[in-house]
């Protein structure tokens, strides 16, 4: 392998691991969807309105007792990476983002089952005292356990500037260049 290639995936996981099977071969060993405890998709959409509406009317006591008091959380934030611990720790970071705004309205959401996971997702409008109204979009996959979230992984887009807000910013091709001689 030359300087600068992928390594392939096979490398990684070794030949061993790579074991490929059709479905007829493995369906007398998986077990039926109906079998597997997982919601249904009225509970899970509920769950899902349930989180969004807490999270509008800033209730994180009642978002901390949607969570499993162990829960883990993992988010994926414009500024990096994010692990917590707990629920009251999951709740105090939601408060951290929304608990001051001014203005927080929901603007849509929705939730479907994926596999064994609950996806939610919510698009808010924020604002925060003395900003401008922004837009902030997350996606949520939980593992639930009965009537509670005892994991979460959550990808934000971020605090964006609202269509109509948005500033311009000269880019580096609006100023002049000096070349050094």
């Amino acid at each position: 392998m030359r300087a600068g290639e992928a390594t392939p995936v096979w490398d990684w996981i070794g030949d061993d691991d790579a074991t490929v099977f059709s479905y007829e071969e493995k369906e007398e060993e998986m077990t039926p969807p109906e079998e597997c405890g997982l919601p249904e998709l009225g509970s899970v959409t509920s769950s899902a309105e349930g989180f969004a509406r807490a999270l509008v009317t800033r209730d994180f006591a009642r978002l901390t007792a949607m969570l499993a008091t162990d829960v883990r959380m993992r988010a994926l934030l414009p500024p990096g990476f994010v692990e917590i611990s707990g629920a009251e720790a999951a709740a105090a970071k939601f408060a951290s983002w929304f608990g001051d705004a001014e203005e927080l309205e929901l603007v849509d959401s929705g939730a479907d089952s994926f596999a064994d996971r609950l996806h939610v997702f919510y698009r808010l409008r924020v604002r925060k005292p003395g900003d401008f109204p922004k837009l902030v979009e997350q996606h949520l996959l939980c593992a639930v356990d009965g009537d509670r979230i005892r994991s979460l992984d959550l990808v934000c887009a971020g605090f964006r500037p609202e269509r109509g807000w948005i500033m311009h910013r000269p880019s580096t091709r609006d100023r002049p260049v000096r070349r050094r001689s």
